[in-house]
């Protein structure tokens, strides 16, 4: 279920990228050479960093375009698998720019921390943190949702991972 979920997004985000242009230079690459996707490492961390740093509202086509690639990139790399679970539903209140910004924490953190690759738990931890710091910075204009803030009031006790769970 948590890879079919995956999946559909990861879907959509790729056939929204067929429609869109210059995909950051990804469309050169081919699906069918693994080798492409190891060395479109560097761009798919500029795009997850790109879309951590750009407010949810800026309807820059570039916060497009690396939606775009970070979604081909994660669909077609054998190196990683990303796992998202029903909780990550639960804590981006259903959201999919939410969602897309845990996506980007989940590859800058499998990018940044390669040992953790294989830690499905780390990494889902690792990643919400960055997004709820996403979430609870106000230039990134996210409505506060009550979800949202369970989730601090764990933080703020020393009790986040246990609330994640």
């Amino acid at each position: 279920m948590k890879i079919i979920l995956l999946s559909i997004f990861l879907g959509f985000l790729t056939v929204q990228s067929v429609c869109s242009q210059d995909l950051l230079g990804f469309e050169t690459a081919n699906p069918d050479d693994k080798t492409d996707y190891k060395s479109a490492e560097p761009k798919a961390l500029e795009s997850a960093n790109f879309l951590l740093n750009t407010a949810l509202d800026e309807s820059k086509p570039e916060r497009e375009k690396a939606l775009n690639y970070l979604g081909m990139w994660m669909d077609g790399t054998p190196d990683y698998v990303f796992y998202v679970d029903e909780n990550i539903y639960y804590f981006t209140h259903s959201n999919k720019d939410l969602l897309a910004i845990f996506l980007a924490a989940l590859t800058k953190n499998v990018l940044e921390h390669k040992e953790l690759a294989g830690d499905r738990k780390e990494l889902k931890y690792r990643s919400l943190e960055i997004l709820l710091d996403y979430c609870l910075n106000p230039d990134n204009h996210v409505k506060p949702y009550n979800q949202l803030e369970k989730l601090e009031k764990a933080r703020q006790r020393g009790e986040f991972r246990e609330y994640v769970k």
